[in-house]
């Protein structure tokens, strides 16, 4: 939840939901929020976001966002969970793309990475990236779609925004 507090201190008009596997990690998200007096605005859920997602309504949320979550995220899983953030997002999603290629720091922080994580599946290969950014483009059409190269170029911020 420490994107969400951080980005409700800039914005608190905003509701905000937070998804994790992470038992430990949304009970000590919960705890912060309840001494920060942010409960009211930010909702953690213990789910699975390649499954859990499935569950929301369609067009429930204004934005859907994925930041640093995919090399958590199976290869196969990616495509299906990127599709149940465009169906439950009003306005639209953003999320990050980090490639492995892109640096020499990703290419080692990607076995480093496996070995504290047991859930780790590793960043983008350019050719899945590439794949998932041209099946966007081919399917979804009527949105707007923006990559924005961030860290130094081994990543990307996909910005889809639903035309009005």
């Amino acid at each position: 939840g420490s994107m969400l507090r951080m980005l409700s201190e800039k914005m608190p008009e905003v509701e905000f939901t937070g998804v994790d596997s992470n038992l430990f990690a949304i009970d000590v998200g919960k705890r912060m929020l309840r001494d920060r007096h942010m409960a009211d605005r930010i909702r953690l859920i213990v789910g699975d976001i390649t499954e859990d997602i499935d569950e929301f309504p369609d067009d429930s949320y204004d934005w859907v966002s994925a930041i640093n979550v995919f090399h958590f995220v199976e290869e196969a899983n990616r495509m299906p969970m990127i599709e149940n953030m465009l169906r439950i997002a009003r306005k639209g999603v953003f999320m990050t793309e980090v490639m492995i290629e892109a640096n020499p720091l990703s290419g080692s922080a990607d076995p480093l990475m496996s070995m504290l994580w047991n859930d780790f599946t590793g960043f983008f290969r350019k050719k899945e990236m590439d794949s998932i950014n041209n099946s966007l483009k081919k399917h979804y059409r009527k949105w707007d779609m923006e990559l924005i190269p961030i860290m130094q170029g081994n990543s990307n911020l996909l910005v889809m925004k639903k035309e009005l």
